[in-house]
Order: structure tokens, then C-alpha cells, then sequence
């Protein structure tokens, strides 16, 4: 009898053989991640009107003091 760890393995494989892929090792995905690089989180936030408008600008002045 297969135990539902062994039953969705299967499955799993079977699917993804069927969409064409394969999963990756652990040693392929250590690759993959540090081939990734965190880079800095840029942007502006901008709210359109009101009250969280005049906060966050509030705020803003003051981080960049």
C-alpha cells in the first residue's frame, strides 16, 4: 500500500513530466540562488489625495533630514 508522502511524490513527477519539467536538485537550486542578487528596493509612493497625503509627505521630509 502507498503511504500519501510516496502518493503525491508521484504525482508530482508525473506532472511535471507531463508539463515538460523537471524539478531541481538541492545543488542546482544553490546555484539558482546565488546567481540571484538582492538589489535595492527603489520607488515613490504616492497617494492621490488627502489626509495620508499630507502624512506621508510629513514623513518623508523627515527620513530625508
Amino acid at each position: 500500500m502507498e503511504d500519501l508522502k510516496d502518493w503525491l511524490e508521484r504525482n508530482w513527477d508525473e506532472h511535471f513530466r507531463k508539463l515538460g519539467l523537471r524539478p531541481m536538485t538541492d545543488e542546482e537550486w544553490e546555484k539558482y540562488k546565488a546567481k540571484q542578487q538582492q538589489g535595492p528596493v527603489t520607488g515613490t509612493i504616492t497617494f492621490l489625495k488627502g489626509e495620508s497625503a499630507k502624512k506621508a509627505a510629513a514623513l518623508f521630509k523627515k527620513k530625508e533630514e
